[in-house]
């Protein structure tokens, strides 16, 4: 058995010598690992945008006035991965058997976390035999 994570194997596939059943095994499970790492990123990427303050100090030029501005980047970052993530075919599914909907982007930050449940996240060893 050979793992993408033993070096020493480092397997390359032509896959002009694969056959279409093998090929597609192989690219599905590239695909999969690569689609749970962008939603262990999503997971992330929402626990820093809760870790965020909601407000920036800011000074506006025009006025001379210094005062708060929301900080909305964070958030709006989360939300756009997240929307982009129930647009891809391979993320979609695994977030629809977490439990999305589509309207699940638009959630409390809460709410995104606790539906990507990293034990349902992990990466797992390639294995290409």
């Amino acid at each position: 058995m050979t793992t993408i994570d033993n070096i020493e194997a480092n397997v390359i596939y032509d896959s002009a010598e694969l056959s279409r059943e093998r090929l597609f095994d192989l690219v599905t499970k590239c695909n999969v690992s690569w689609a749970q790492g962008e939603l262990r990123k999503l997971h992330f990427m929402t626990l820093f945008a809760q870790s965020e303050p909601k407000f920036l100090p800011s000074y506006d030029e025009d006025t001379g006035e210094i005062g708060l501005k929301p900080n909305n980047e964070p958030t709006y970052r989360v939300r756009r991965i997240a929307e982009d993530s129930m647009q891809c075919k391979i993320r979609s599914v695994i977030l629809t058997e977490l439990g999305w909907t589509p309207e699940t982007p638009y959630a409390p930050l809460e709410t995104i976390l606790a539906m990507l449940p990293l034990d349902r996240l992990q990466p797992h060893p390639f294995v290409a035999d």
